[in-house]
């Protein structure tokens, strides 16, 4: 069985990824996430330089690799984008909530997989969420897009919604806010 996991260079800039390769006896597949959203809740800056280096620096164990977003600003996501790729990286783009239809759009038009991000504050609306869900979705569906939904784990949208791939750190609440969630299989939730 392949082990899959997300890590964020905000958090693990100075960890030695093969050792958490190594402590896995089967394949890996790492996706790499600048950490922006994690960065920004802490008013922490992630320098485009330091995460650029790090990505050449595990380029043997990296599968995926997200850009370095900036909520929402499309524009200085774009160019860090493209300043990654000049670099030689091969990096996930991100669409935000709040950015402009005509940014889905293009990213569709030049990628088939795009990450969606800034919906962690969205999450208490799921209706509104889930209707720009569906618009990103139908603009994908256009060009062939596939998506990665950042923070998105809610199984409600997961069974509603042909996400490519999902990450969030629920897994952690437990951990982090000394709360336990388990998964009722009969009802399809956490309680």
């Amino acid at each position: 069985m392949t082990f899959r996991f997300l890590l964020s260079f905000h958090y693990h800039r100075a960890t030695d990824l093969q050792e958490i390769v190594d402590l896995y006896s089967g394949p890996c597949r790492v996706f790499a996430d600048s950490g922006a959203f994690s960065a920004a809740t802490q008013g922490a800056e992630i320098k485009l330089g330091d995460y650029a280096a790090w990505l050449t620096e595990w380029k043997d164990l990296i599968t995926v690799a997200a850009t370095l977003d900036v909520i929402g600003d499309p524009k200085t996501t774009r160019r860090n984008t493209e300043a990654l790729e000049a670099m030689g990286h091969r990096v996930l783009p991100v669409f935000h909530t709040g950015s402009p239809w005509e940014v889905l759009d293009d990213l569709c038009q030049r990628y088939t997989y795009v990450a969606l991000g800034g919906m962690v504050p969205y999450t208490a609306d799921s209706r509104g969420l889930m209707r720009w869900l569906i618009r990103c979705f139908r603009t994908a569906r256009e060009h062939g897009t596939v998506f990665h939904g950042f923070g998105q784990t809610r199984t409600e949208i997961l069974a509603a919604l042909p996400f490519y791939s999902a990450d969030s750190s629920t897994w952690s609440v437990g951990s982090r806010y000394g709360r336990l969630p388990l998964w009722d299989r009969r009802r399809a939730r956490f309680v």
